[in-house]
């Protein structure tokens, strides 16, 4: 098992010299919070809502985003994550 490890080691660290990198999986939780931050830092209220469709329990979600009490962006997505990556998307954040 010793060397099983250690092979792993070895090829992470050519990975690593070679600019290779991992794919990272985050929470939603985690990605809607980083993304709300981000908005906020620079400088927008966000706010983000469900809106129910047409359809029988069909519920999608908006994300709008406000300057100075202006609306300046908004997103849909089936998500509350995806709404806001939507936004982040249309701010150019």
């Amino acid at each position: 098992m010793r060397d099983v490890y250690r092979l792993v080691n070895i090829l992470e660290d050519l990975e690593r010299q070679a600019g290779v990198q991992h794919v990272r999986v985050v929470r939603p939780e985690e990605m809607r919070a980083k993304a709300l931050a981000r908005l906020e830092a620079l400088g927008y209220e966000v706010r983000v809502y469900p809106e129910v469709g047409p359809r029988d329990a069909e519920v999608g979600w908006i994300a709008m985003a406000f300057y100075e009490g202006r609306l300046v962006a908004h997103a849909y997505g089936d998500s509350k994550t995806e709404a806001l990556q939507g936004l982040l998307g249309e701010v150019g954040a």
